[in-house]
């Protein structure tokens, strides 16, 4: 059996969709746990109706505690031996559990992933599984493609109950909420897991015009904190690629919280990655930041002094 599980809140006008998607499923040995996220009554009661009378879908309600925490509540009430994650807002190819199920079972792989294809408001497609040839890896020699750029989106990845049990699932901490997924692949990549890849779109992503902006702060500064293990991996290569995208995405974090007024969490990264300030000191001098410049440069040699 394959467990599809999804984290609800508010999502009754999208998740329709979704539901459709799995009826459809040419492999119709799955179930659907949805997870209500502490959604609003009326949310909870359309849900309810759209969801009917179909024996394979359960419904668990939790207080809000976040996705993360949502989809680890619904694996740990899976029964299959596989699991899939559908966000409420995407939906799947009529022939993706079949497919994907074929795949990882020859394969032998631990977690797999299909190509992905974005769907605007406005009807526009595009590629969104940022590749297109994958050769089946073990974790390790895929983790420095996976420090530069998260390649898959999570509605498209199929994985073992087994192997997520055995990473502890999703990470309960508030600093990886919004990343918690990524932070999940990276120490997947990083205990060796068997990775593979569907190059056939299999998964649809809706972007919605209307949906809630995401705040890239806080998702460099997740990004951030799930790489930064890596920069003291035994691998020379894991190590070099960690230290190079720490540093860039540093960059790009000190700069949005600046022009954002957040100056607590760019002095904590000015400290931890210090080499990040030469690579925008001259942006900052030139939009007239000397003083937030010097200010960046004393904090991190503040940090030095206390260590």
């Amino acid at each position: 059996m394959i467990s599809v599980v999804t984290a609800y809140y508010n999502s009754q006008d999208f998740i329709g969709k979704a539901f459709e998607s799995l009826k459809a499923q040419s492999h119709e040995c799955w179930e659907w746990i949805i997870v209500d996220d502490g959604s609003q009554p009326e949310a909870v009661a359309a849900l309810n109706i759209i969801i009917g009378n179909e024996a394979r879908v359960r419904v668990l309600t939790q207080k809000n505690a976040g996705q993360g925490a949502a989809r680890n509540r619904g694996a740990r009430e899976a029964k299959g031996d596989f699991l899939c994650f559908l966000d409420s807002d995407d939906w799947f190819d009529s022939h993706k559990l079949e497919k994907q199920l074929a795949f990882m079972r020859e394969n032998k792989s631990d977690l797999s992933f299909t190509a992905v294809e974005g769907v605007w408001q406005d009807g526009c497609e595009e590629n969104f599984s940022g590749i297109s040839h994958f050769d089946q890896k073990r974790g390790r020699e895929f983790l420095p493609g996976l420090i530069k750029s998260c390649l898959f989106t999570l509605s498209s990845v199929m994985m073992t109950k087994s192997c997520f049990d055995e990473l502890g699932g999703f990470s309960p901490e508030s600093q990886f909420r919004g990343t918690e997924d990524y932070e999940l692949w990276v120490r997947a990549a990083a205990a060796d897991k068997n990775f593979a890849f569907i190059p056939e779109r299999l998964t649809y992503y809706n972007i919605r015009y209307g949906s809630e902006v995401r705040d890239l702060i806080r998702s460099y500064d997740g990004t951030l904190r799930a790489i930064r293990p890596l920069k003291n991996d035994t691998d020379p290569m894991i190590q070099a690629a960690a230290g190079r995208r720490s540093v860039y995405l540093a960059g790009r974090l000190i700069l949005r919280a600046i022009a954002a007024d957040r100056m607590k969490i760019a002095r904590y990264w000015a400290g931890e990655e210090p080499k990040a300030l030469f690579g925008i000191s001259k942006i900052l001098m030139m939009a007239g930041g000397r003083p937030v410049a010097i200010l960046l440069n004393l904090a991190y040699r503040l940090k030095k002094q206390v260590q």
